[in-house]
């Protein structure tokens, strides 16, 4: 479970450090994946229509639905997550074999990935995340 640090500074105060998004989200995806199944890249996505349109209208808002991927040494897995909590993964929608390839991707803010189903959005923030998940897959 994540925990803060702790650290007091030479004058007494006392400074928390908060881990960083990816850390967290590792931590709360841990129960999900199998025994001894080690997380190497993990992401927020969204399913649904192109999150660009929200600058066109907030209605496009109640279309999308909230995803945490991880992508571990064994599997591709794709957990839901909820409109008011979206880095909360709540249960395993479904497992990819880890040789599936996400990229490539194309885009300035959002970028469509490859994945089975509905269109999957992922943010630039998490780029180097499925080009580093494309670039360590098995090749079969």
């Amino acid at each position: 479970m994540y925990m803060p640090t702790r650290y007091e500074t030479r004058r007494g105060a006392t400074l928390t450090l908060v881990a960083s998004l990816r850390g967290k989200l590792r931590d709360r995806i841990a129960p999900m994946l199998a025994p001894g199944e080690r997380v190497e890249e993990v992401f927020l996505a969204q399913v649904g229509p192109n999150p660009n349109v929200v600058f066109l209208s907030y209605f496009s808002l109640f279309f999308n639905h909230y995803r945490v991927i991880a992508v571990t040494d064994r599997a591709i897995v794709v957990c839901a997550a909820t409109f008011w909590r979206p880095t909360f993964p709540t249960a395993v929608i479904e497992r990819l074999s880890r040789s599936t390839q996400l990229g490539p991707l194309s885009g300035t803010l959002w970028s469509q990935v490859r994945l089975p189903g509905k269109r999957t959005w992922v943010h630039r923030r998490f780029h180097d995340d499925v080009l580093a998940a494309d670039l360590a897959r098995p090749r079969s």
